[in-house]
């Protein structure tokens, strides 16, 4: 049946005035009804938020939320959950009982929703999703931060910009986002911004080793050395997001980078200083090539990930067997 898929979504802050940004457009993970294996990680919850977002947006718990699909063309508004669960960012769960959806059709790849506007949504089989994967660590990926400041004497406000790539530079492109980092910022404290962003959506690309390039020499020598930082709070939350969200087989490693080599992810911290607000977009085609969902459906002898187990405890994480 599938594993439900994302849709953009932009979530604007109900509180303007006391949010460091104005609205976050980021994939925003759904189901189209409600299944006891995703409850199981995600919460009863039909809708939340991941905390540090929330925070960002000045989201509280019970607030209602305008949220705009960018592919529909809708704008909804819907009650939030804010929670602590590392796997997820935004879910939207069980579109039927939320009153979104009229109807549901399945096959074996997809879910096909009909909106109450009488539009329909296809959501394709998408394994990078509230943290449910069949680990199988490979290939080398390549994180990029960057972090940029405006206006440094007077009012200093910040940006911050990352992207994953495939084994280098010019690799194919996973994931790339910009953030606003509001006021009052330095440089330094934009860049480890950048690196907990990034490193929370490489955490979910199943890497055997992770590069993270960075021009900025104190954040590059604090994450080699992981201690003498002037923030020493700052870097234990890097080592947690690493604890938590990472596969303890995954290697990651810190490097120094000229600002010629890392320049897109400073036009991206100067993006994120620009608009004021938070952008992360994934290339979801490389994403299901580095994930190899198709393998999923191989049973033939020899492949490490196509096994009958596998297969089974993909349709239970999927809800097929609820």
């Amino acid at each position: 049946m599938g594993i439900a898929g994302p849709l953009q979504v932009r979530l604007k802050s109900p509180r303007k005035q006391e949010a460091v940004v104005k609205s976050w457009c980021l994939p925003a993970f759904v189901h189209p009804f409600q299944s006891i294996s995703i409850t199981s990680i995600a919460g009863k919850d039909l809708v939340t938020v991941r905390r540090s977002i929330a925070e960002m947006l000045a989201i509280q718990d019970g607030d209602e939320v305008e949220f705009d699909f960018v592919e529909l063309g809708e704008t909804v508004v819907l009650v939030v959950k804010v929670t602590d669960n590392p796997f997820s960012d935004v879910v939207i769960h069980d579109w039927l009982k939320l009153g979104l959806a009229e109807s549901v059709r399945m096959d074996a790849t997809a879910y096909e929703l009909t909106l109450r506007s009488g539009k329909k949504v296809y959501l394709n089989s998408q394994e990078m999703w509230v943290g449910y994967k069949i680990l199988n660590l490979r290939s080398t990926g390549c994180l990029y931060i960057g972090g940029a400041i405006k206006d440094k004497k007077d009012s200093p406000t910040g940006g911050y910009g990352f992207r994953i790539t495939l084994n280098s530079q010019g690799g194919d492109e996973f994931v790339r986002g910009y953030g606003y980092g509001g006021k009052s910022c330095t440089d330094t404290e934009m860049e480890y911004n950048a690196l907990m962003e990034g490193l929370i959506w490489a955490a979910r690309l199943d890497f055997s080793h992770l590069k993270v390039h960075g021009s900025s020499d104190v954040v590059i020598r604090q994450m080699q050395s992981w201690f003498g930082a002037r923030d020493q709070q700052v870097v234990n939350k890097v080592k947690s997001i690493i604890s938590e969200r990472f596969h303890e087989g995954t290697n990651i490693t810190f490097h120094k980078v000229s600002p010629e080599k890392n320049q897109i992810a400073a036009l991206l911290a100067d993006s994120g200083i620009e608009s004021k607000e938070t952008l992360i977009s994934c290339n979801w085609k490389n994403i299901n090539r580095q994930l190899e969902i198709e393998d999923l459906f191989a049973l033939s002898a020899g492949s490490r990930r196509s096994n009958l187990w596998q297969v089974v405890l993909w349709c239970i994480m999927s809800g097929a067997f609820d």
